[in-house]
């Protein structure tokens, strides 16, 4: 079975590759100055294993969603295949998520939805992208 990609892609790969690099940008921005010590960083302040958690989802998360970015348009049998599998490995990480928040000290569970935050925008517009592609493609049929 051969999957035709789209004509008329829902996103262009560039415009996704920037939103990825702000979002990337955006958890890097949580390194920013906090108060009195100017290389302190909001993670910094995390007990080890919830800035561990942290760390671990948005990369994990950034390698999911260059995956699947890059697999667009889908014009084989093969990213289809692909691009199902990292959706479902991404549906995956948002109770995970929502873990990493519960589980975080109170102190610190605001900050940590901070930058729970925009992973959970970045998942999304995944989600939307691959929602609005498969309504096209059945379309089609």
């Amino acid at each position: 079975m051969k999957v035709t990609g789209l004509s008329d892609p829902v996103i262009e790969a560039e415009v996704a590759r920037k939103v990825r690099t702000e979002l990337s940008q955006q958890l890097s921005s949580a390194k920013c100055n906090l108060g009195k010590n100017p290389q302190e960083s909001i993670l910094d302040r995390f007990p080890k294993k919830t800035k561990e958690e942290v760390l671990h989802f948005w990369i994990s998360i950034q390698e999911l969603l260059k995956h699947f970015w890059s697999s667009y348009p889908i014009t084989t049998t093969h990213l289809n295949t692909k691009v199902s599998r990292v959706k479902d490995a991404m549906a995956n990480i948002y109770p995970k998520l929502q873990g990493i928040k519960e589980s975080a000290q109170s102190e610190f569970r605001h900050q940590v939805s901070l930058l729970v935050q925009p992973m959970v925008q970045a998942l999304d517009a995944a989600f939307t992208h691959y929602d609005a592609d498969m309504q096209k493609r059945s379309m089609r049929c």
